[in-house]
């Protein structure tokens, strides 16, 4: 069977870029105002004291979060990446700068979609997320066990903004006819072995 590939929207893309960008700019405004030390109209001196080391903290921890918004849309846009591909061994996950990658059609045990708030998730339910995360870069990782705490599965796809419920299910049912197939195949490879 042929590789599918879904890519995401460009306008969507520089909406995200954008957005990271700007909070970047506000973190390194709020950074630059703590690390100046100099009360303002609203705060008296004795509180900025005690809230510059807090604020320069979190700006930074700002900018280094909102980083990851900035150079994952950058690399989908200058390379065309593709945000999921249904390979013959299994899909590719590449819709943020946290997702899983290459996940096997051995590590899935279903695909189903979730709704949540005004958003359809692809929940893609492992058979041992102790072995996959084990593997997995600590960002990741985190991300992964915050999805988890959230009701979702580890690897969670929100991959299409704009489509509808009914054609993110045909993603999902996508997923699960590649990964039967795949199944198939392998049971008639064994058999023959």
């Amino acid at each position: 069977m042929e590789e599918v590939s879904y890519y995401i929207d460009r306008k969507y893309l520089v909406f995200r870029l954008t957005a990271s960008l700007f909070l970047i700019a506000c973190c390194f405004v709020v950074l630059t105002i703590s690390l100046a030390g100099t009360p303002s109209l609203f705060v008296s001196s004795l509180l900025t004291n005690v809230l510059d080391p807090f604020l320069s903290v979190i700006s930074l921890l700002g900018i280094f979060f909102f980083s990851f918004g900035v150079f994952h849309p950058l690399k989908i846009m200058l390379y065309r990446l593709p945000a999921l591909t249904i390979q013959d061994a299994g899909i590719v996950a590449n819709s943020s700068a946290f997702d899983a990658g290459f996940v096997p059609f051995d590590a899935i045990s279903n695909v189903y979609t979730k709704q949540f708030l005004t958003d359809t998730y692809i929940c893609i339910q492992l058979h041992d997320e102790k072995a996959f995360l084990k593997n997995t870069f600590f960002l990741k990782k985190w991300i992964m066990l915050v999805n988890k705490k959230l009701g979702f599965e580890c690897i969670l796809l929100q991959l299409f903004p704009g489509l509808s419920n009914s054609e993110i299910e045909e993603v999902a049912e996508s997923i699960r006819d590649r990964k039967n197939f795949y199944k198939q195949k392998r049971k008639i490879l064994l058999k023959e072995d």
